[in-house]
């Protein structure tokens, strides 16, 4: 049995995707050579191929490929051969890369390359595998599910818009469901073949109206200007669709659709009888599908607003405050793990600031933590009867097991005791001065300022938090 052949010198190659040793073009499935495809297999820009068609839209086709230095798996947009001598659509396409490009988000497909290639233009874009919303079964479909896929789409709009792109094709079919970051149903938007841009000339010839009748806005219907209030729309016969499995006007005819959207008036939304939705939401996609453009959400930045008070998005435990206290928490953990060794050393220096004269870190003593505080022990418990004499005599019954230290034994034969008759002895002096010991600590205790900080900083996060819970 063939595995893949090479489209250009029709050899037999073990494997899909396999480079031809003879041609240097790439081997693909038998069957992807009967419609005389002059795609597949073919290098493109030197860096991908396309090894198999996945889809075919009003522009072109899209095929399954691969970026050839690292086999990564990529989607390819191929412009039609018959619309590649079209000027206006040739500029469409070459503004849908443009499009993608300015729009860096997660719930966007990201553009990886594009360019012309022997007559043959294509966009190169990440390859996401998953369902398209129009496919999710019925049974999967819920109010927290439909809130949800809405807060990534407008997500992904608001930063379409703040980069003066405008959709203007948002459809089920353009909506993905993927599993990414944790997440079964993350949503990637594709598609941006219709997108304008805000702060570009116009390429749509007057009077076109460009859309899918089912999801197009009353502006669009009409060729009128496009703003994101038109993006807004076309999410609202999305929803509409999901929460009652039809979109708002359903009819088969595209010209009497797309009238009815200019001045029909949208009927009653009665939900699935699988799912169960609030009247809030149901208000919601209500507003969204106004006809004039002001009376909608004029923001998706808005949108997010009003979507983000309703019942099902509290319930799922995704209010804006709760999110809010997910992140100071997070922060406010990982904070205190760093936080955790530094406690230690506070406490450590702290403790053994009240005797200085064993203060563990000093340069005059020991530099292990774990045998200065053992010696801090045996000199707390030596009997307090015992005269300097008796101390010199007896430095190893105080130290032992520990290792014996020089400049602690000179330590201990100076200590005086206060029954002593100090007319007859030697003046007390210190094996190291007091200015020594300060000189030291104020070394070690460096860090004290940085920690004061942080937990100033916690404690204003945490008010902050509890001040706006209180709004």
């Amino acid at each position: 049995m063939v595995v893949a052949i090479c489209p250009n010198c029709r050899c037999e190659l073990p494997e899909v995707g396999q480079q031809c040793p003879t041609c240097g073009w790439f081997g693909v499935a038998p069957e992807e050579l009967e419609d005389n495809n002059i795609v597949v297999g073919r290098p493109l820009g030197g860096s991908f191929v396309a090894l198999r068609k996945i889809g075919q839209g009003g522009m072109g086709a899209v095929y399954e490929g691969k970026q050839i230095q690292f086999s990564r798996v990529v989607a390819i947009k191929i412009l039609s051969s018959i619309h590649s001598s079209n000027e206006q659509v040739f500029a469409r396409f070459e503004r849908e890369a443009k499009s993608v490009a300015r729009v860096t988000h997660p719930n966007v497909v990201q553009l990886i390359d594009s360019g012309v290639e022997n007559g043959i233009a294509y966009i190169v874009m990440e390859y996401v595998k998953g369902t398209e919303l129009s496919n999710v079964p019925p049974n999967e479909l819920s109010g927290q599910f439909i809130i949800h896929v809405t807060d990534q789409v407008l997500n992904a709009l608001a930063e379409a818009h703040a980069a003066n792109v405008i959709h203007r094709d948002l459809k089920p079919d353009n909506i993905m469901i993927t599993n990414e970051d944790n997440d079964p149903c993350f949503v990637k938007v594709l598609d941006f073949g219709l997108a304008t841009l805000t702060d570009r000339k116009k390429i749509t010839v007057t009077g076109q109206a460009l859309g899918t009748p089912w999801y197009m806005s009353p502006e669009q219907a009409t060729a009128s200007p496009v703003t994101p209030a038109s993006d807004i729309y076309s999410l609202g016969c999305v929803l509409y669709e999901l929460a009652s499995s039809k979109p708002p006007f359903p009819g088969n005819r595209p010209y009497n659709v797309m009238m009815q959207h200019v001045n029909a008036q949208v009927p009653m939304l009665v939900p699935r009888p699988e799912i169960e939705i609030s009247s809030e939401l149901i208000a919601f996609i209500l507003k969204c599908l106004q006809k004039n453009p002001a009376d909608r959400y004029t923001s998706a930045e808005e949108a997010l607003n009003a979507l983000h008070q309703l019942p099902e998005w509290v319930a799922a435990g995704q209010s804006v405050a709760t999110q809010s206290i997910k992140m100071s928490i997070m922060q406010l953990t990982e904070m205190s793990r760093m936080r955790s060794d530094v406690i230690s050393g506070i406490s450590a220096v702290l403790d053994s600031s009240d005797n200085p004269a064993i203060y563990p870190e000093s340069p005059h003593l020991r530099s292990n933590r774990d045998i200065s505080v053992s010696t801090s022990h045996a000199l707390v418990d030596r009997p307090q009867s015992m005269t300097p004499a008796e101390l010199a005599t007896k430095p190893t019954q105080l130290l032992d097991p520990l290792p014996r230290d020089p400049r602690m034994e000179d330590r201990l034969r100076q200590v005086p005791d206060p029954e002593d008759d100090y007319s007859a002895t030697v003046p007390y002096t210190p094996a190291y001065s007091l200015n020594d010991l300060q000189n030291d600590t104020s070394k070690d205790r460096s860090f004290i300022p940085i920690v004061v900080i942080l937990i100033i900083i916690i404690i204003g996060l945490i008010a902050m938090i509890i001040t706006y819970l209180m709004m």
